[in-house]
């Protein structure tokens, strides 16, 4: 409905199959091949940074539905974003359990009972220290990358590497719900440099498979 008025609007899917190096082909023949107006897609900020590079130089104009990484949306003027940034995500949450150590500080009685040893400060809010871990793609990388920015401003002091940058750990994607004891150990592994620093308070920038595999981590 365009101004008052129905207008036909044919839809046509293109799969790249989940393949980076197909991305910018089948991005090309939904427009070239196929006559698309304009592109929505497509899954993820890393295939969407190359679809987004191929409408532009078609002339064409990208609605991003699944893209948060600023600079995928930023890269040219005919590429447009649906979502919030994505550091704003961790900002909100870091912000919210700011809060909640404040609010616990002014009840310590109650506060230190649930809290584990390696948690405890002088005060619940002093007891916090960001760590963050990602799974490796572009999106994740940089959400975690800008998170601890975020994080810092916050008021919540982050763990640092050797070359005095956040300390980010990595492990591969999982995208499924099924994850193996194995996969459950690489994050364990991966874990451990932040334990180590005295972390309190993790950051996953994952998918839905490794956040269920920190879980169980």
């Amino acid at each position: 409905l365009v101004n008052g008025t129905r207008r036909p609007f044919r839809f046509a899917i293109v799969s790249d199959e989940s393949r980076l190096d197909l991305t910018t082909n089948a991005t090309a023949h939904a427009i070239r091949g196929l006559g698309a107006d304009f592109m929505l897609g497509g899954f993820s900020s890393g295939f969407t940074n190359y679809a987004a590079r191929q409408s532009y130089a078609d002339k064409t104009i990208m609605l991003a539905t699944t893209a948060a990484t600023p600079s995928v949306i930023s890269q040219n003027n005919l590429t447009f974003g649906v979502l919030p940034p994505s550091p704003r995500y961790i900002k909100t949450a870091v912000e919210a359990i700011v809060d909640a150590a404040d609010a616990c500080d002014s009840r310590l009685d109650r506060c230190w009972r649930g809290m584990p040893p390696r948690c405890r400060g002088a005060t619940c809010r002093e007891s916090l220290k960001a760590g963050f871990i990602a799974a490796r793609t572009k999106f994740t990388s940089v959400m975690c990358s800008l998170g601890a920015g975020v994080t810092q401003e916050a008021g919540v002091p982050v763990a640092l590497n050797s070359s005095g940058l956040p300390l980010i750990t990595t492990v591969a994607p999982a995208f499924s719900v099924g994850i193996s004891q194995e996969y459950i150990d690489d994050i364990k592994e991966a874990l451990q440099p932040l334990r180590d620093e005295g972390v309190t308070l993790l950051v996953g920038c994952t998918y839905l498979g490794t956040g269920k595999g920190l879980m169980l981590a």
